[in-house]
């Protein structure tokens, strides 16, 4: 707050990042959309964060999300069942014998009856 040149920065981003939904909805790019859209709910969520305005942010969260299409929210739905698949896939290391932590099996460790 004491640096005039990033308040005005950030005071100038903010006004750009709200004047840009009707753009966004005009662009023929949906990664214009997805990143306004994400500023956008980024901006919200600083707003509920940090003001304490939460049913505020929750409905111009929602309002901000009119600016996708439906082929973004479809795109959207592909890379998330990709993210989720390849996280399916990935090998988890097994739980040790019993169903314990390592921390929990160190922690019996020490001789003393737990409590």
């Amino acid at each position: 707050m004491n640096n005039a040149f990033v308040g005005s920065a950030v005071c100038h981003l903010r006004i750009f990042i709200e004047l840009a939904p009707p753009f966004a909805i005009l662009s023929a790019r949906p990664w214009v959309r997805k990143a306004d859209t994400v500023a956008l709910e980024g901006l919200h969520l600083g707003i509920m964060a940090f003001m304490g305005l939460i049913c505020f942010g929750l409905l111009m969260i929602g309002a901000d999300c009119t600016c996708l299409r439906d082929d973004d929210y479809q795109s959207l739905a592909r890379r998330s069942r990709s993210v989720k698949d390849r996280l399916s896939r990935r090998r988890w290391a097994p739980l040790p014998a019993g169903g314990m932590t390592p921390v929990a099996m160190v922690a019996g460790q020490d001789g003393t009856a737990d409590a």
